[in-house]
């Protein structure tokens, strides 16, 4: 299964830690978000704009790793998305969003240093251009 990452997961390193079956494929668009600053990076759909990722192919153990570490379905709320790849072609993947509350407690809150640095180095491994 795939899983598309637009925040901390960029990180290549980071992930292998806490997805080890995981493995990173292509970087990724999903049209029709954008992505918040939420204290940690989230979306929100945006109609006309995109959000530029990575994707990665996951094991159900991964997946169960990444729910636990998301905090979902309390923090965010996982439903699956299409994807443009860069060949052209389309594809299905989980993604994570912050469930209402959380977008409540954490409206205003800007990236520490660290974490931006994560998600920067992350967005250098899959090549892709991002606000962090």
């Amino acid at each position: 299964m795939y899983y598309f990452a637009y925040g901390s997961n960029l990180n290549q390193k980071q992930m292998k830690l806490r997805c080890p079956g995981s493995v990173p494929v292509c970087a990724a668009t999903l049209p029709g978000y954008c992505v918040t600053e939420r204290q940690y990076a989230d979306i929100d759909w945006c109609g006309g704009k995109r959000v530029c990722g990575g994707l990665w192919r996951i094991t159900e153990a991964d997946l169960a790793a990444l729910d636990r570490y998301e905090g979902y379905p309390n923090f965010y709320w996982r439903y699956s998305v299409w994807l443009d790849l860069p060949d052209g072609n389309e594809v299905e993947a989980w993604v994570y969003e912050m469930t209402a509350k959380a977008k409540l407690t954490r409206n205003g809150i800007k990236y520490s240093p660290y974490y931006r640095q994560i998600c920067a180095t992350g967005a250098a491994d899959f090549g892709i251009t991002t606000d962090f």
